[in-house]
């Protein structure tokens, strides 16, 4: 009886939410675009001047071999310029090192990814030492005048300032076999007989006054394990300076860790219990099928000063996480709020291993899957951890991810956030629905920490990446502004760009695309600015 009901239950959440070509996001769009005309209907703001852009992967195969992880896949950029009142989009492959070597031998090159290659590779510990790794897809980044396509390793993909174009590539002068080509780092950050190969880059913590972005890495080696926190700073992008070294207790290898959480006088390193196995990494396993360990490690806070790089630790009970909300100081308390997943869970690996393709194409196995919590951290100076869940009325049947504020509050206290929600309510149907879809059915949020307001957009068998929010240069509310985004119709096996009214989460224009674009990751804005200014919204 028990199963009968089950049964019934998804047959009518199969019948109430159609997410019938979900798997279509995740298909190959081969087809470049080079500043094709956007036909937008409905009002755009006239505040609107400078580059949208969005990565992520867009090739899943290669000859005769292919992915079996989602996000593994061959990084393009995909841009919506908007200027005299109109705007083009244009798109474009990374031309790497990685894509050029796949081209050469017809198949998926060498390199680290986050599952198997179907066929199995047999590169060994070639894939970690000889790979070009410098598919980078992640997020858009600028710092002073220099556009930086990054991820979470230590190689930095110089980008014209179209923001479509490989220039080179920036690496460690320990790379120069798997990456000739480009330049090193201008540093010796990288002490002799150590080996730094985790890079916090694409979520670095960016200072909104002089526009230097803190970055970190993580080392082992001659000097034992330890992260660096560094400094690259607009006048010279292509150097790290050191801010802090901190070491890690014994026993203890440096963390894998996505995001970094800023605020006006402090960077901290959130060193979650995920780290690199480097036997399993040699062998020639994905990150996510043994080349990366978690375990009931605590989780520490590196707390880094920004002007004297002096640091303190707090640990707290170990959890993984996704990417930092925010992060502000209230007093002598850090308060810092991140999408939050279960640690020593070695099937899910936090957030990582819910896009294997073999998870996704089982019913069963996709929708038990642990859904993301967003979590508030209070660290206060006498060395205390206080937590709470947000949003904890929804009773976990959100699944937030990728979020997004004001960037204007980065830093600082703020109310509202965006996300992608996978399991989305029916805000079709009304801004207060609350029952949860299945995961692939999938939408935006909207949330008022501070008041309760929840609104959202969904539309069934639309797929709307990551959103970014631009501020109306003369609005006064927090949420005055704008959500521009990419969506792709499984019902039209198409794409459009579409603008959401912040406050409201009503469309307000749209646009079809030219072509198809899959699963992206994250977004930036890039406005026009007046010569000499370096204002940058990311």
């Amino acid at each position: 009886m028990r199963c009968l009901r089950s049964l019934l239950c998804l047959l009518q959440v199969a019948f109430a939410w159609d997410t019938s070509n979900f798997f279509d996001w995740f298909q190959s769009e081969l087809r470049e675009v080079d500043n094709a005309p956007l036909h937008l209907t409905g009002q755009v703001p006239s505040y609107l001047s400078g580059s949208f852009v969005q990565t992520g992967p867009a090739r899943f195969s290669f000859g005769q071999t292919r992915f079996t992880h989602m996000l593994d896949g061959y990084s393009k950029v995909n841009k919506v310029q908007f200027a005299a009142g109109g705007a083009t989009y244009s798109t474009r492959f990374l031309a790497s090192r990685f894509m050029n070597e796949s081209i050469q031998k017809n198949g998926i090159a060498r390199s680290l990814f986050v599952g198997e290659v179907d066929p199995p590779q047999h590169w060994g510990p070639t894939a970690a030492m000889m790979g070009a790794n410098d598919n980078n897809y992640i997020k858009m980044r600028q710092v002073g005048n220099q556009c930086l396509l990054l991820s979470d390793t230590t190689v930095a993909s110089v980008v014209d300032g179209n923001f479509v174009e490989l220039d080179h590539d920036i690496r460690s002068d320990k790379m120069v076999m798997a990456i000739p080509e480009g330049e090193n780092w201008k540093d010796k950050l990288e002490p002799m007989g150590d080996m730094c190969m985790l890079g916090v880059m694409a979520h670095g913590a960016e200072d909104p006054v002089s526009g230097t972005m803190t970055g970190a890495m993580g080392c082992f080696g001659m000097q034992g394990h330890y992260h660096i926190a560094f400094n690259i700073e607009p006048e010279a992008p292509n150097a790290r300076k050191m801010l802090a070294k901190i070491p890690l207790p014994k026993g203890r290898g440096p963390s894998y860790m996505h995001a970094l959480a800023g605020t006006p006088n402090f960077v901290v390193l959130i060193a979650e219990p995920l780290y690199l196995n480097m036997p399993r990494l040699l062998e020639g396993a994905g990150m996510g099928r043994g080349g990366l360990d978690t375990n009931t490690d605590p989780t520490i806070f590196q707390i880094v000063d920004r002007k004297t790089g002096t640091f303190r630790t707090i640990e707290t009970k170990g959890f993984i996480y996704g990417h930092v909300v925010n992060a502000y100081e209230e007093g002598s308390d850090i308060v810092i709020d991140l999408t939050w997943y279960e640690a020593n869970n070695m099937t899910t690996m936090g957030w990582m291993n819910r896009w294997f393709m073999d998870y996704m194409r089982d019913d069963k196995e996709r929708e038990a899957w642990p859904r993301g919590k967003v979590m508030r951290y209070r660290l206060t100076a006498d060395g205390k951890v206080e937590v709470r869940e947000l949003f904890a009325e929804e009773k976990g049947a959100n699944d937030f991810e990728t979020p997004k504020i004001n960037e204007k509050l980065a830093g600082h206290s703020y109310c509202i956030t965006y996300f992608m929600q996978f399991h989305s309510y029916e805000y079709n149907k009304g801004m207060q629905a609350t029952e949860a879809g299945p995961m692939a059915a999938v939408g935006i949020a909207k949330r008022n920490i501070c008041t309760g307001e929840r609104m959202g957009w969904y539309q069934p068998n639309e797929y709307p990446s990551e959103v970014h929010f631009v501020p109306h240069p003369e609005g006064t509310a927090e949420d005055d502004g704008v959500l521009l985004s990419m969506v792709f119709n499984g019902n039209t096996n198409s794409s459009y760009f579409q603008i959401l009214d912040a406050r409201t989460m009503k469309p307000i224009a749209k646009a079809d695309l030219p072509i198809k674009t899959p699963f992206l990751i994250h977004a930036s804005y890039f406005p026009e600015k007046p010569s000499g200014s370096s204002e940058v919204i990311v």
